[in-house]
């Protein structure tokens, strides 16, 4: 089995229609599942444009979290090849034994949501403006930074910490790494994710989402003093 998330989490990388492809026949060929996470679908910056490879080999994550506003209610749902009986029995017995359902007032909003055709890209247009300000605001905090992910879509920027950028991932401590994490939080009140929890040491994910423009050029501000600090070798830990 091979998942992908598209467009990512964490880095906001988006996947080309080339690439995809390619994923979708190495699954095809090889005979293993292409699991497509494609909750950000709608969440699209600049000239990037979401794609979604088809095929019997292929299953497709939606959430209601993102593109219709509901997140925390715990919704979602899954598209896959109906002609694949074991599968829709295998999939029957998880939901049975491990979540059971989602509430039932998360079901009837999400069932209105899917009745009022479309309104998830009226939301996300609304949304995507501010997002994409907040991104650039980010982008131009992280500016000193070699190492560095500019977000094409969903709502989260990757980097790399300054005093980590001789460092392989090997050579990173789970120590080293939360202290910056701590420090951060403590000295400039910023919280980013560390990169261990992505399988990459030494970096950051950071989102922008659920800000405001002025409380985002704050944020932006303070991540850039606490990155520069880093990078001077002045951060005191």
């Amino acid at each position: 089995m091979i998942v992908v998330t598209n467009p990512s989490n964490p880095t906001g990388a988006v996947c080309s229609k080339e690439l995809l492809d390619e994923i979708s026949q190495i699954c095809l060929d090889n005979n293993v599942w292409l699991v497509l996470d494609e909750t950000y679908e709608y969440f699209m910056f600049d000239d990037a444009t979401h794609y979604s490879p088809r095929g019997d080999h292929i299953l497709h994550l939606y959430s209601f979290s993102k593109a219709f506003g509901l997140a925390g209610w715990r919704v979602g749902y899954i598209a896959y090849p109906k002609s694949n009986q074991t599968l829709e029995l295998s999939l029957g017995k998880y939901q049975d034994t491990v979540p059971i359902c989602c509430s039932s007032a998360s079901q009837r909003m999400a069932l209105e949501c899917l009745r009022a055709d479309g309104i998830e890209k009226v939301y996300t247009t609304k949304m995507i403006n501010t997002l994409k300000a907040n991104r650039d605001l980010v982008w131009d905090a992280m500016s000193l930074l070699p190492d560095k992910v500019k977000s094409k879509g969903a709502i989260y920027m990757w980097g790399r910490f300054p005093n980590f950028s001789q460092q392989t991932r090997e050579q990173v401590t789970a120590e080293q790494e939360w202290k910056v994490i701590e420090w951060l939080i403590k000295k400039h009140h910023i919280a980013v994710l560390p990169g261990s929890c992505f399988g990459e040491p030494g970096s950051f994910r950071v989102s922008f989402s659920n800000l405001n423009q002025q409380d985002c050029e704050k944020a932006a501000a303070s991540l850039k003093k606490g990155l520069e600090e880093l990078a001077s070798g002045t951060a005191n830990f």
